[in-house]
Formats: C-alpha cells, structure tokens, sequence
C-alpha cells in the first residue's frame, strides 16, 4: 500500500513539474 502511495505522490509531482515546464517554455518563445 504504502509503494502506491508514493507512486502517486510522485506521479503527481511529475504533471506540477511537466506544468511548469511548458509555461516556461511557453513564456521563451
């Protein structure tokens, strides 16, 4: 139980950061 916890917690650290990453992106061109 305690792995799917963490699997979700970094799943959803990974979309902030993907979030982030495109904004950024969006924000240079």
């Amino acid at each position: 139980m305690r792995m799917y916890e963490e699997g979700k917690r970094i799943l959803s650290i990974n979309s902030f950061l993907n979030r982030l990453e495109s904004s950024n992106a969006a924000n240079v061109k």
